[in-house]
């Protein structure tokens, strides 16, 4: 009897769920971070703003939709696809991954960013039927691989208010002094400038450089990456840094300041614990450095050399003035 009664209620419960999907086919409504209502759908979604908040009630209405998104997607209708997906409001990976590709299709890329962060981080993952378009996971991480260059380089130094004291600039003998690994790409015909055409007409150009450690007794490197972004006339320049390192402490790198120990804008995309053995822990650290061209021009005879600054010491960055100016050249 209580077997048969489970059952009853089972089934029951069942209906509910099944008729909550067929009467639940409204949108959730488009609320923002702070889970307000909004009008301004598509400037809220341009700024990354969008959150998706709906659950099992929306179920019904992203299924109706599925098919139609899954078009748009293909067709890079990335508007459309954004404006229905925010409407519907269904959270989980599939439906946060559509937003970060339609923003990045956009070139919204900090809100691009913003979203493929969120849907990496959802607990609602979609099943191989509702997600059958697109390899969520791989489309994530392929995602801010493509937009992590471009946003270290969209954005340049900003200008020194009016009547701002200059800085001091040292004598030249004081350059930085600390042990550094300098880039191994010498030979011009080693180094290599990748370039990458955005669906919005923006370019991307970047040349990586690898460089050690300097933390003895751990694990790790990195490499720094010369980048820009944009079309030919209105480029933004700038630096991506990637470092790994594998360590009983967090080297948690948020300064950086340039060979006249001049502060420089350090900021910072990702600090992440990846994995841990006993004490000691693998980690990830990534950071942009914007810089104007005419900076960069001046290192294509003298070489770049940045340091660090983090909780565990330093970390000092040098690329040749031949990678530099190699870049530039490459670079319209």
């Amino acid at each position: 009897m209580k077997t048969a009664t489970w059952s009853a209620w089972r089934i029951f419960g069942t209906g509910l769920v099944i008729a909550g999907l067929l009467t639940g086919c409204g949108s959730g409504g488009v609320r923002d971070g702070s889970g307000q209502q909004i009008s301004d759908v598509y400037g809220t979604f341009s700024k990354g703003e969008i959150r998706l908040r709906c659950g099992l009630s929306c179920a019904g209405a992203a299924g109706l939709n599925r098919n139609h998104w899954a078009e748009l997607y293909k067709h890079k209708a990335w508007r459309d696809l954004a404006l229905s997906v925010a409407d519907v409001n269904l959270e989980s990976d599939h439906e946060y991954f559509y937003l970060g590709r339609a923003a990045e299709g956009l070139g919204f890329y900090q809100a691009a960013d913003r979203y493929y962060r969120l849907a990496r981080a959802s607990s609602y993952e979609c099943d191989s039927f509702t997600c059958k378009d697109v390899k969520v996971a791989a489309e994530i991480a392929q995602g801010l691989a493509r937009v992590a260059p471009v946003l270290a380089s969209t954005a340049l130094t900003p200008p020194t208010p009016k009547n701002a004291p200059a800085p001091m600039i040292r004598p030249a003998q004081t350059l930085l002094t600390s042990p550094a690994t300098s880039a191994r790409q010498e030979d011009s015909s080693e180094r290599k400038v990748t370039v990458t055409h955005m669906e919005n007409g923006n370019t991307v150009y970047s040349e990586e450089i690898d460089f050690k450690s300097d933390h003895k007794g751990d694990w790790g490197g990195g490499n720094v990456s010369l980048t820009a972004a944009g079309r030919p006339g209105t480029m933004g320049y700038g630096l991506l840094i990637m470092i790994g390192y594998v360590s009983p402490h967090s080297y948690s790198y948020r300064f950086a300041r340039n060979e006249y120990d001049q502060l420089l804008d350090y900021q910072l995309i990702f600090d992440k614990t990846i994995s841990c053995n006993g004490s000691k822990c693998a980690r990830n650290e990534a950071a942009r450095i914007p810089l104007p061209r005419s900076y960069l021009e001046v290192r294509a005879t003298t070489g770049l050399k940045i340091r660090l600054e983090g909780k565990e010491g330093d970390q000092v960055i040098e690329v040749p003035a031949a990678a530099v100016s190699h870049f530039l050249t490459s670079v319209p």
